[in-house]
């Protein structure tokens, strides 16, 4: 029950790594201030934290990521064995930022924009062996949206019952996908790659 401008959980500054473990971190806002602002749950800005066996729900912000924001080249979080669900402007975004995303369960996160599940904007994050279901998009994505010269690694995942498609391609972004079971995905069918 938490408000900031970035962060409303958690903020990891610049060139910090801590580790977060076996927390709830829910119900945190950031509010709309007449710009776009994101993080939730937890916001990256060029740091690496660990974070870990959380559970991120029913968080809100007015921009992008609602559970979690890693922003910057600088940032790689692992981010590992987490319950990412019900926030509000998606569940994770990465802009220009390469964390590695593995064994969560990411899902009923919703966004007004594209990206439900995780978005991708520049940066080459790894993303395996989640569970992507029941999220939405308003624009494209359900799943997994792929934007800007982004390199996403997309591997042995299950991504299921996304509105919005399951995984969706733009601007030059160039992903590996292989090894998924990308099924029952509506408004965009499975995969859509765009120019």
């Amino acid at each position: 029950n938490n408000t900031a401008t970035y962060g409303g959980g958690i903020f990891c500054l610049s060139n910090s790594s801590p580790t977060i473990n076996n927390n709830n971190i829910s119900n945190n806002t950031i509010p709309n201030t007449g710009g776009p602002r994101g993080g939730g749950g937890i916001y990256c800005w060029n740091s690496s934290p660990f974070i870990t066996n959380n559970t991120i729900s029913n968080n809100t912000a007015t921009g992008a990521g609602g559970g979690i924001v890693c922003y910057g080249s600088g940032s790689s979080p692992s981010i590992t064995n987490n319950t990412i669900s019900n926030n509000s402007d998606g569940g994770i975004m990465c802009s220009g930022s390469s964390p590695t995303i593995s064994n969560n369960t990411i899902s009923n996160n919703t966004t007004s924009a594209s990206g439900g599940g995780i978005y991708c904007g520049g940066g080459s994050p790894i993303i395996t062996n989640n569970t992507i279901s029941n999220n939405t998009a308003s624009s494209s994505g359900g799943g997994i949206y792929c934007y800007v010269n982004s390199s996403p690694i997309i591997s042995n995942n299950i991504i299921s019952n996304n509105t919005g498609g399951g995984i969706q391609c733009n601007s030059n972004s160039n992903p590996a996908i292989t090894n998924n079971t990308i099924s029952n995905n509506t408004n965009s069918g499975g995969i859509a790659c765009g120019s």
